[in-house]
């Protein structure tokens, strides 16, 4: 694995894993509720956290394998240099939105942060969530950044 692709394929690995544990999650509460009549506590809270961590850590790994759905109905019956330009606009604008995104979400982050702000079930810190959203959004805008200056120089 290049140095390149570490930041991505490392948040996958983290989200592949945490997808495991939310299967083991609700699979352990609904057998909890139905055959013990005894959910376990927070694990719809528990649950809402795993998600977000789920979707923001494949957001890198899937722009770089091209995995996220594309809509070509006008651009696929453009000539091949004229595909390439708004292929780079598309990315750019995406970049620049993506880059948007994850600086308001570290400010949001540092907030709650600084006013340990907590979940109301079991209690746990809501900053280190908001600054993995961050971490897969700067994962997608790295993986952006390399795809325009890829298509920049014609590699792609």
């Amino acid at each position: 694995m290049s140095k390149a692709n570490q930041p991505s394929k490392i948040l996958a690995y983290l989200g592949a894993a945490v997808l495991f544990l939310m299967m083991l999650l609700t699979t352990a509460d609904v057998a909890g509720r139905y055959i013990f009549q005894q959910p376990i506590l927070g694990a719809l809270e528990l649950t809402e956290f795993m998600i977000v961590i789920v979707v923001f850590c494949f957001l890198g790994l899937a722009q770089q394998e091209k995995a996220h759905v594309a809509v070509d109905l006008v651009v696929g019956g453009l000539p091949a240099p004229w595909r390439r330009r708004v292929d780079i606009l598309n990315r750019l604008a995406s970049l620049v939105v993506l880059g948007l995104i994850t600086w308001k979400t570290l400010e949001r982050g540092w907030e709650l942060l600084i006013m340990k702000e907590y979940s109301g079930t079991l209690h746990i810190p809501v900053a280190p969530f908001v600054f993995l959203v961050a971490a897969g959004c700067a994962a997608m805008c790295w993986e952006l950044a390399r795809d325009i200056a890829r298509a920049w120089r014609r590699e792609e």
